[in-house]
């Protein structure tokens, strides 16, 4: 009894103190890597900042580049039915009340009904252009992102090594590694940081293009499909 009392002691204290190595350990890794960002300057602190809004935009895209938002279902029942009875003028209100991708090219194109198919087909040719280019605009800021932080990166290593060698030509006596170590530092850290930022920007901006493109095609057949109708 006494035994395991005491190994019961001593596995309560061997926990703590794994517990408490662990917590500081984890606190050093903190202040190591609050230093480590702290060597790159405003440079690296203004690519992370890029990359918290690039973050922003591809939770943005996520939630709002989707066929069911692009193009609802729900909305393209209630149309497909209403051109089926041909109530046209129903079918534009509800275009004009619920403003989607898909919606915007049949209220281009609804108007011209009656002008011959080749009207109603241009109209909705320039409608489904100008919805393509505005997602296409709004995917490229994470292109952006992904661009200008390596760019960035290269920035903060020639402005590193200028310091570095400013150290070297100012110095009557030959500068100790100490005194070259910030210049090269913030050579290293910017660099680093502008890959960290562009790699995964680069990655997010290839999906969402990738997105975009299937969408826009699934899109164009479903307005071509629906206004096939008025092909002479």
């Amino acid at each position: 009894m006494k035994l395991s009392k005491a190994s019961a002691i001593f596995a309560v204290a061997l926990l703590a103190v794994l517990v408490a190595g662990e917590q500081a350990l984890a606190e050093e890794r903190r202040e190591s890597l609050f230093t480590l960002i702290n060597y790159g300057g405003f440079i690296g602190y203004f690519t992370i900042f890029l990359n918290i809004v690039g973050i922003g935009f591809a939770i943005e895209h996520f939630i709002s580049i989707r066929r069911d938002v692009l193009m609802p279902p729900e909305v393209v029942e209630q149309i497909e039915q209403l051109f089926e009875e041909g109530e046209y003028e129903e079918a534009m209100q509800i275009c004009e009340s619920q403003p989607t991708y898909f919606t915007n090219v049949l209220a281009a194109a609804l108007p011209k009904v009656g002008t011959g198919y080749e009207n109603i087909e241009k109209a909705a040719d320039m409608a489904s252009d100008d919805e393509a280019t505005k997602l296409f605009t709004k995917i490229g800021h994470i292109n952006f992102i992904a661009q200008i932080a390596p760019m960035l990166g290269l920035l903060g290593t020639v402005s590193g090594m200028m310091i570095a060698f400013s150290k070297i030509a100012t110095s009557d006596t030959p500068p100790t590694p100490a005194e070259l170590a910030g210049g090269i530092q913030q050579a290293i850290v910017t660099t680093v940081i502008g890959l960290v930022v562009a790699i995964p920007m680069s990655a997010l901006f290839y999906f969402f293009r990738v997105r975009v493109i299937g969408l826009v095609t699934e899109i164009t057949n479903a307005w071509r499909d629906l206004l096939e109708r008025f092909r002479d």
